[in-house]
């Protein structure tokens, strides 16, 4: 059964968001026009910091020092979406693919990960990622 599991992750992967590589100054240029544009939307920088999370669940997709955008939750369907999310056990919120969903729950993942975050209340969601700048 874990093959499939990883089978359809890696699946899933493929059909998610790719990072567009452009100059730092560029990217905090179109973070700001994104947050007058998008006020309940959020912008978030990928860390490399270990005490939050070395930001390794989420390769090859995500790299560290990427900014991500991402969408306000407001009951949207997020199966097979990266999500922001709100977990107990990591100091700021982390972006990993929602592989399911129920009414009340997502389950979490990280598309690098051996192990899944498990079931999470979508009341811990904060955004949808719609889109990755990466320095050059």
């Amino acid at each position: 059964m874990k093959s499939i599991i990883y089978l359809l992750l890696a699946l899933s992967a493929s059909a998610l968001p790719q990072a567009v590589v452009l100059p730092l100054p560029e990217i905090q240029a179109r973070a700001q026009t994104w947050l007058r544009a998008n006020p309940s939307g959020v912008v978030k920088g990928m860390t490399t910091q270990k005490e939050f999370g070395a930001g390794q669940s989420m390769r090859p997709l995500l790299q560290p020092c990427d900014r991500m955008f991402y969408e306000a939750y407001v009951g949207q369907k997020v199966k097979g979406e990266v999500v922001l999310v709100s977990v107990s056990w990591c100091k700021i919120p982390v972006t990993h693919l929602a592989y399911d969903e129920t009414k009340t729950h997502i389950f979490l993942t990280g598309i690098n990960n051996r192990k899944s975050d498990g079931w999470i209340p979508k009341t811990a969601l904060r955004g949808v990622l719609v889109g990755v700048l990466r320095p050059e």
